[in-house]
């Protein structure tokens, strides 16, 4: 299945592709890293796994969907504030309200 998809089959799946990449982008640049190259050494310092700013750029415009070691990676690099509105708002509503992580305290 071609990791691309039609916007409207992108707003039926779980996480929204298109929007996971708006946040990871508002995300980044709130986080300080100006530039993708920044984000993705920081990742390789702090994880030690290689994502190419080419596959960050992907993410970003909501055309590649982050692997599950790359989504944690991601998230090992931003503040706890900035992970949340990283990930939290690009999940569909009915699975977002089924998360652990974002049950309301």
């Amino acid at each position: 299945m071609s990791r691309q998809r039609s916007e409207s089959t992108k707003d039926s799946t779980p996480v929204r592709l298109t929007e996971l990449g708006r946040r990871l982008r508002a995300a980044r640049t709130i986080a300080g890293y100006d530039r993708m190259t920044d984000l993705a050494s920081a990742i390789e310092e702090i994880s030690g796994m290689g994502i190419s700013a080419r596959t960050l750029y992907a993410i970003e415009r909501g055309e590649q969907m982050p692997h599950f070691e790359q989504m944690v990676c991601i998230l090992a690099a931003l503040p706890s504030d900035e992970q949340r509105l990283f990930v939290e708002p690009a999940i569909r509503e009915d699975i977002r309200q089924r998360l652990w992580f974002t049950a309301q305290a």
